[in-house]
């Protein structure tokens, strides 16, 4: 189980995630059909802050606002799960740190552990649901890290290598007990972001470095060819609505091809990075520094004045049809 929850106050978390977000998000919807001429409008993104710990970084959040990542000072590291004001640790028994990297909607957690506190321990992936951990391995693989898990908790992505190969990518259905490699030709493949469709996102560090797509139903990669990201993108989450957050030389960045908002890194730090996606469009990610000092943040989309305008008349209309009678 994982430790016992500890309420906090987090005075630094600036922002709200409003109850009944799936009726603004379905209102919405209608007034984004219309073409953008910009990348989605976004809030300021807002400082956020596990007390008592030197940093913590974000790696995900789920369409009910839970967020998960890890915190960590200079003797410790652990990962947490964040939901309705409270952090919840989360460490296998018998690990010395873990890190939380992925949420599904229902709660389903995945991450890593070590079993001690050196820089050279191998990690071991879980899965931690319905109260129960279980480790998580790939036949071959001696080094498996799962970094996400779809909305509906069927998709696990990730990287793993072993004693003949070597930092591949991987997408796991596990309805079907399915592995797929993602494989490029040089470089270190990192999978990071899937749908609950199967269709994950990443990107290749290396000679050539670039982004793709990868469709889990065909094992075929896809290359992001567009200028619009930079010489070097990275796809690091998508969201059941094809929205993919992710960075591009020192700035995140969150959208859909050719229609990108970008993050400028905040004052201090060299670099922003968005890592995590709910179905929503909320985004979670971190700068980070030259000495790998880290900063996490979380943002929400801005209505633009036509959805404003819809939603206000949706909610009018609410209010009629609640009248006495």
């Amino acid at each position: 189980m994982p430790r016992s929850p500890k309420p906090v106050s987090t005075p630094a978390l600036r922002h709200t995630f409003t109850p009944n977000r799936s009726c603004l998000a379905a209102l919405l919807a209608v007034a984004a059909s219309a073409p953008a001429l910009a990348g989605p409008a976004y809030s300021t993104p807002q400082v956020f802050e596990r007390p008592g710990w030197a940093t913590t970084q974000l790696w995900d959040i789920n369409s009910t606002g839970q967020i998960v990542g890890q915190s960590r000072s200079d003797t410790a590291a652990e990962g947490f799960l964040y939901a309705g004001g409270v952090f919840i640790t989360v460490v296998p028994p018998g690990a010395a740190s873990s890190t939380i990297t992925g949420i599904s909607d229902g709660g389903a957690l995945v991450g890593a552990y070590f079993t001690d506190v050196s820089s050279v321990s191998v990690s071991t992936s879980f899965i931690y649901e319905n109260g129960a951990y279980s480790n998580f391995t790939l036949p071959g693989a001696s080094d498996v890290t799962v970094r996400h898990i779809s909305a509906n908790g069927r998709y696990l992505t990730g990287t793993y290598s072993g004693p003949a190969i070597s930092n591949r990518g991987f997408a796991f259905d596990r309805q079907t007990s399915t592995a797929r490699d993602i494989l490029a030709p040089t470089g270190v493949v990192i999978a990071q972001g899937i749908t609950s469709q199967g269709m994950a996102v990443g990107s290749v560090a290396g000679p050539t470095s670039y982004a793709f797509t990868f469709d889990m139903t065909s094992g075929v990669m896809t290359p992001y060819a567009g200028g619009d990201l930079g010489a070097r993108p990275r796809f690091r989450d998508i969201n059941d609505n094809g929205v993919i957050t992710g960075f591009s030389g020192t700035q995140a960045f969150v959208g859909t091809p050719g229609n990108w908002t970008f993050f400028d890194p905040a004052p201090g730090f060299g670099s922003a990075g968005g890592y995590g996606l709910n179905n929503l469009g909320d985004l979670v990610g971190y700068y980070s520094g030259a000495a790998g000092e880290t900063q996490a943040f979380v943002s929400s989309p801005v209505p633009e004045p036509a959805a404003w305008a819809l939603l206000a008349g949706g909610l009018a209309l609410l209010a009629w049809r609640r009248r006495p009678t």
